[in-house]
């Protein structure tokens, strides 16, 4: 009985740990989608300054995420994401409007990509 007992805390705790990782994803996927449309319209807008602000914010979010989201998934994909994000603050300030939406574009579609292998009912 002791050994169904441990089966079953074992079943658990792996179910927990795989709940948490695709809760964690899609938490980074729904907030950082928020902060690059918002940055993309300050862009389309002309609106620089802001666009800075907001490159800031989005930066610091996710180096929060990226501590939590490199124990679920490949460290790689969610490191390019952070290379993105940091190349976005210098053309901003370029004001180089083409290539900071192409850089957002390429982030959003990393992170899309990142989301759908996580994805629970993918599997």
């Amino acid at each position: 009985m002791k050994r169904l007992y441990f089966a079953i805390g074992v079943v658990v705790i792996i179910t927990a740990i795989i709940l948490s990782g695709t809760l964690t994803v899609k938490n980074a996927d729904k907030d950082m989608k928020k902060m690059f449309s918002s940055l993309q319209e300050c862009v389309k807008n002309n609106d620089f300054d802001k666009a800075e602000k907001i490159c800031d914010k989005a930066e610091k979010k996710w180096v929060e995420y990226e501590k939590s989201l490199s124990i679920f998934v490949n460290h790689a994909e969610v490191c390019d994401i952070g290379v993105c994000l940091s190349a976005i603050k210098p053309l901003i300030k370029n004001r180089q409007k083409g290539d900071v939406l192409s850089e957002l574009n390429k982030a959003e579609t990393l992170l899309t990509h990142l989301a759908n292998l996580e994805n629970i009912k993918n599997k």
